[in-house]
């Protein structure tokens, strides 16, 4: 199973300890089968577009976050690196993507 890690631009504390890095876990085919995909189809204008669903790329950032404290820990990060670490889970999608 593939792990990403995330190294913060900006150093967090919790509960005493430093941290500077977020490891992220591939999502297993059973996250995938309870949580879906991370985006949905949006019609607009007779047209479509692909969105992230919020409350899926939370499921997964709760279930691939590697850390004792699970996805609490994003909570305490700045903007940029909260960006970097959800850029990087849905990279486990749209990396797939070309295989399936």
């Amino acid at each position: 199973m593939a792990m990403k890690t995330i190294v913060l631009a900006e150093p967090v504390e919790m509960h005493g300890r430093r941290i500077a890095e977020i490891v992220l876990r591939e999502p297993t085919g059973a996250n995938y089968l309870d949580f879906g995909d991370p985006f949905t189809a949006v019609n607009s204008n007779g047209g479509f577009f692909f969105a992230e669903d919020k409350a899926v790329v939370a499921n997964y950032l709760d279930a691939c976050v590697q850390h004792e404290s699970g996805a609490h820990v994003l909570r305490l990060l700045s903007l940029a690196d909260a960006r970097k670490v959800k850029k990087e889970l849905l990279s486990f999608f749209t990396d797939a993507a070309p295989a399936t």
